[in-house]
């Protein structure tokens, strides 16, 4: 028996069953809810007290100490959905990084990937998703659980393990829905199509659970995650959404909710249809996911592990070479030294001097680095002149014509205003007023298909009691080639 255990930054979570390509059958299921304080955001913040927490945990629950899968809830962990030509692993390996170039996080990263079990065919390409890590929180993660007597077997992310459980949730197997998973005051959306992960996003809440407040928010979020399925321009619309981590009553208020302002939705929790408990499913969907295995997984503790292997053959090889580096060395000083090389050079070591010496050379020196030092400060000032004309050239530029196409989406039902434009980052913000929600969403898929944007989001709606309507601000963020 395995364990895989889920840590978040308040609640340890974990489940004893064997590996498997599918759901595994969980024998036991625990949880428990520790300080806030000792583990933030998926960093160590107090490993004495994260130790004490995780032995009793293990002491208490009397779990087994070894064939232990971690993982972690953290943003530090950095996703990619990738599509790469299908290569050995190891070209796979060497092409990841390259990946995440622009992604200046870490000085020594580390990076894994999964292959998940899509519909690829005879494609020469594969969609994978590629993960980068920071190589010191993996490392610590593997000292804390030895530290305490658990050799652990595996470390992987939480997005990772949600979409390996989802994948081996019989289900889903040709699904189109949304999934919420709660975790704390984290939520991670999902959007899965014919049986497919396609997108996913977390956001922090900020409302108290148990509130109507709480349910308004995971609308907002809901409806900003349904514009990306309809930027996707299916035909088929999305109509079960799944939550999972919630209680029965907060699923009851959201899919009541959801009748006013997303009609046609059903919102519900996960079932499996297997014989699995459901509530097991939704309420250790990370865990699970931690025992699921797939044909490629994200390891990042076998990752480390290898790294340091290759480290460590690297280190022998250049001890081995020492002596025999140091003996060609110490023969061609001997070589040297046997003739008579200080003689035949000393006549010309005495007129360089006199050469170095003569103020006329000196004063011809100082006049050529003074220019140099000028010639170099030009260099530079027409550098950076270079780069400002790029950069500019860079930004998406907000005329007439795009202003427009923007108004042309407008209809009685809705219309939207430009506000504000930052041409740093090319967001644009656009103030629109609605007759319903539902029109709110069909502007933005009208944005969408302007073909201006990279993105379009919106975080929610405010009722109108004036115009007895909906407002919301919508930021557009404008390709960099839009309007020029």
């Amino acid at each position: 028996m395995a364990v895989s255990i889920y840590l978040s930054n308040n609640i340890l979570r974990a489940v004893v069953g064997n590996p498997s390509t599918g759901l595994p059958g969980a024998k036991k299921e625990y949880r428990k809810v520790v300080p806030e304080g000792s583990l933030i955001n998926g960093v160590i913040t107090n490993q004495e007290v994260l130790k004490e927490d995780l032995l009793s945990f293990w002491n208490e629950n009397h779990l087994p100490k070894k064939d232990v899968y971690l993982v972690v809830y953290s943003s530090k962990f950095v996703s990619k959905q990738l599509e790469l030509p299908k290569v050995n692993k190891k070209k796979t390996e060497q092409i990841l990084p390259l990946e995440f170039a622009e992604v200046d996080r870490y000085e020594n990263p580390i990076y894994d990937y999964l292959i998940p079990p899509n519909k690829n065919g005879k494609s020469a390409m594969q969609e994978v998703i590629g993960v980068m890590a920071d190589r010191e929180m993996v490392a610590e993660y593997e000292e804390l659980f030895s530290s305490i007597g658990i050799t652990l077997k595996g470390i992987t992310n939480g997005l990772t393990a949600s979409i390996k459980a989802f994948y081996a949730t019989k289900s889903l197997k040709e699904a189109t829905c949304m999934i919420h998973v709660l975790d704390g005051a984290n939520m991670e959306s999902l959007i899965w199509v014919d049986g497919e992960y396609r997108y996913s996003s977390t956001r922090r809440l900020f409302t108290q659970r148990g509130t109507t407040e709480f349910v308004t928010e995971i609308m907002r979020h809901t409806n900003s995650t349904m514009q990306f399925y309809n930027s996707m321009k299916r035909e088929e619309p999305l109509e079960d959404i799944y939550l999972c981590g919630f209680t029965q009553a907060e699923i009851d208020d959201a899919d009541e909710m959801a009748r006013e302002v997303l009609p046609g939705v059903t919102i519900s929790s996960l079932k499996e249809g297997a014989g699995m408990s459901d509530q097991i499913i939704n309420d250790f969907t990370h865990p699970l996911g931690g025992l699921v295995r797939m044909k490629k997984d994200v390891d990042f503790l076998a990752r480390l592990r290898k790294d340091s292997v290759s480290v460590s053959e690297g280190e022998k090889r250049k001890k081995m070479l020492i002596p025999i580096l140091i003996s060609a060395a110490l023969g061609i000083v001997l070589t040297v030294a046997a003739g008579a090389f200080y003689f035949s050079q000393s006549a010309k070591l005495s007129e360089l001097e006199e050469y170095v010496n003569d103020p006329a050379n000196q004063q011809t020196a100082k006049e050529y680095d003074e220019l140099n030092r000028t010639l170099t400060g030009n260099n530079a000032v027409i550098g950076d002149g270079k780069k400002t004309e790029e950069m500019i050239a860079s930004y998406p530029l907000l005329n007439t014509k795009i202003e427009k196409t923007i108004l042309a989406a407008n209809s009685g039902a809705v219309t939207g205003e430009i506000t504000s434009y930052k041409g740093e980052t090319g967001e644009l913000l656009i103030v629109v007023e609605a007759s319903n929600v539902a029109e709110i969403n069909n502007y933005v898929t009208r944005l969408y298909n302007t073909e201006l944007f990279v993105d379009v989001v919106y975080n929610g709606y405010d009722e109108n009691k004036e115009t007895d309507g909906y407002s919301a601000v919508i930021s557009g963020y404008l390709k960099k080639e839009a309007g020029r």
